[in-house]
């Protein structure tokens, strides 16, 4: 009993796997190149391989093109960051060191015979700024720009307690991405401090 039902169950399976198999069989006939100009090889795998060469040799310059688009976005977002601290660096360093109405008497050299003056020029905030010694991956130049605001009732222009100093950072950032022409973005970041001592 069990064989006459295992046959009928087993007639219809392989007639549609005879079906399915006859199929493929004409789709393959049919894909197969059918006559090829002499020396020329019949094996449709070569003009896939040749194909993917072609696409490969496309793709490889746009990837390539991508990354290093990336990497300067990524120097550039650091750039920004570094003269943005530098700006805050160089402000906080003036703030501290004001002039002739400031506390600028009692500053001692470095035997504490003397008594100097403590007051940082322009120049010296920027040297300041320039040589906080950062790292500058991009190869860039940074300046800064020192200035001073007298407030209203201010006890007078320039480097004085109670006016207020504002530095200016700015860095010429190179840009050189394959395939594209070079060319400089400059990247600008200022900060204001009241002086205080």
């Amino acid at each position: 009993m069990t064989t006459s039902l295992d046959n009928a169950f087993q007639r219809p399976m392989d007639e549609s796997a005879r079906l399915s198999a006859k199929f493929l069989r004409s789709v393959l006939q049919r894909n197969r190149p059918s006559s090829m100009s002499p020396g020329r090889s019949t094996d449709a795998a070569e003009g896939e391989a040749g194909q993917a060469l072609i696409e490969l040799a496309i793709t490889i310059p746009v990837l390539f093109l991508f990354l290093f688009a990336f990497m300067q976005v990524c120097m550039i977002c650091y750039t920004r960051n570094m003269i943005s601290e530098a700006a805050r660096q160089g402000t906080e360093y003036a703030a501290v060191r004001s002039g002739p109405y400031g506390a600028s008497t009692g500053c001692m050299t470095t035997n504490y015979s003397t008594s100097v003056s403590c007051a940082a020029s322009a120049t010296q905030v920027q040297s300041y700024v320039t040589g906080i010694g950062w790292p500058n991956i991009a190869g860039g130049t940074m300046t800064a720009a020192v200035s001073y605001i007298e407030p209203t009732g201010g006890l007078g222009p320039g480097n004085v307690v109670g006016n207020y100093v504002k530095v200016t950072v700015n860095y010429a950032f190179p840009i050189s991405v394959p395939f594209m022409p070079h060319s400089t973005l400059t990247l600008t970041s200022s900060s204001q401090m009241t002086i205080v001592h």
